[in-house]
């Protein structure tokens, strides 16, 4: 009787894991690359802007999330601007003009303020994914509970989760 009380246990324990660890599946993973990041979720690859709409629910990721995509976009502003200041007297010395070259050091400080900006853009988007990953993981646990009971036909011990 020992041993059957046993192996329920142990059977019951093991169903508990796997249904636990099922549900972390909903986490968003994310790789680096040379343009950026890449988003996953439950194994495909993903936007930006629907893991802002997967993220919606979970307030303080939604906001860091978004904070970080107005990052990127006045980042890639700052940058592509400060390159077109940066080709223009280049291209103009190349086609025969005299060429300014005080919009090249204007189109290098304009790249100089997107550094600052990008690095922002990487600490916001992970920080984001961290309290949406942690949110998920906290959220989606299972609550146990032990009662020990009279019914009808004698005593009962009950496991809820």
């Amino acid at each position: 009787m020992r041993q059957f009380f046993f192996l329920l246990s142990l059977i019951v324990l093991v169903f508990t894991k796997n249904s636990i660890s099922q549900q972390l599946a909903d986490s968003i993973s994310i790789e680096s690359t040379f343009k950026g990041y890449k988003f996953y979720f439950r194994g495909e690859e993903i936007k930006a802007k629907k893991v802002s709409a997967i993220m919606e629910y979970n307030y303080d990721a939604f906001d860091t999330f978004e904070s970080s995509r107005e990052a990127f976009f006045f980042g890639n502003m700052f940058a592509m601007f400060g390159t077109g200041m940066i080709i223009f007297p280049f291209a103009a010395s190349v086609s025969g003009y005299e060429a300014n070259w005080g919009y090249a050091f204007t189109g290098a400080g304009f790249i100089g303020i997107s550094i600052p900006i990008f690095i922002s853009y990487h600490k916001k988007t992970a920080s984001a994914l961290r309290i949406y990953n942690i949110g998920i993981q906290t959220k989606n646990k299972p609550q146990a509970s032990l009662k020990f009971g009279a019914t009808n036909a004698g005593m009962s011990l009950a496991l809820k989760f």
